[in-house]
C-alpha cells in the first residue's frame, strides 16, 4: 500500500491492473506506443467500473521511458526488457537523481533480463542484486526466463 510501482513498457495494462488489485499499490504505466496506450486506457475505465479502487491510484503515461519524470514516491520499478541497454541507461540515471533529491530505497525488478543490463547494474551503479526467482518449467527452455531484483539502499 506504501509502494508506487512503475512498469516502464507496460503494454496493455496487465501488470498494473494486477498489482492494484491485489497490493491496491499505487501504479504507474509508461506506455510510448500511442495504440497500446488507447488500450490501457480502455482497460481502466472497464477495470474501475468492475472493481472498488481507487481512480488515481493507477496511472497510465503516453511517454518515452527517459522522460518520465519519476515522483518521490515511486520506489519500485519493474522492466520486461522493454528497451536497448542505452534507454536503460538514461532511465537509470533519472531513477538514481530523484534519489539524490529525495533518499530512499529503491528496487528495481527486471524480468527476462538481458545480459546488457546486468552488467551496467552490476558494474556501474550502485544497486545490488537481492534476488533471483527462476521459472522452473521455463528456465528449463530459456535461462533468461527469471526475474532478478536489485535494491538501492540508502539506509
Amino acid at each position: 500500500d506504501k509502494d508506487s510501482v512503475v512498469d516502464f513498457g507496460c503494454g496493455k495494462g496487465r501488470l498494473p491492473f494486477y498489482i492494484n488489485y491485489y497490493y491496491n499499490s499505487k501504479v504507474t504505466g509508461i506506455e510510448m506506443n500511442n495504440n497500446y496506450f488507447e488500450i490501457c486506457i480502455n482497460n481502466k475505465k472497464s477495470y474501475l467500473k468492475h472493481h472498488n479502487k481507487s481512480r488515481d491510484k493507477i496511472e497510465f503515461i503516453n511517454t518515452f521511458a527517459e522522460e518520465y519524470q519519476i515522483s518521490n514516491s515511486d520506489n519500485k520499478f519493474y522492466f520486461f526488457n522493454p528497451f536497448s541497454v542505452q534507454l536503460f541507461m538514461k532511465v537509470i540515471k533519472n531513477i538514481l537523481l530523484s534519489v539524490e533529491s529525495f533518499p530512499r530505497e529503491i528496487d528495481l525488478i527486471l524480468y527476462y533480463p538481458s545480459e546488457e543490463y546486468i552488467y551496467y547494474l552490476e558494474n556501474c551503479t550502485p544497486f545490488m542484486q537481492i534476488e533471483e526467482v527462476r521459472l522452473d518449467d521455463l528456465y528449463k527452455k530459456d535461462n533468461q526466463e527469471r526475474f532478478l531484483i536489485y535494491e538501492l539502499s540508502y539506509y
